[in-house]
């Protein structure tokens, strides 16, 4: 559709001021888009990985409840 929006235009203003403007204004948006993409994808990735940052030190705080952290302690107070 904006391909053959872009042809009727190039045809009906061939060698106008105007078309170029159309052709700029068209290669913006197509850039806008490409660029909301990229941030859309960005910030689903920065979602999953705050996720999954959560789930880990969730794991965490409830093996200090089972008595799992206790031993991480003391490996690390018997290597000082």
């Amino acid at each position: 559709l904006i391909q053959r929006r872009a042809e009727a235009r190039r045809n009906y203003y061939q060698n106008t001021e105007y078309a170029t403007e159309i052709e700029l204004i068209d290669l913006e948006i197509e850039n806008l888009e490409a660029n909301n993409k990229l941030l859309k994808e960005g910030k689903t990735a920065k979602l999953q990985l705050n996720q999954r940052r959560k789930q880990k030190l969730q794991q965490y705080l409830n093996s200090a409840f089972e008595g799992n952290v206790s031993e991480y302690a003391q490996a690390s107070t018997e290597s000082e």
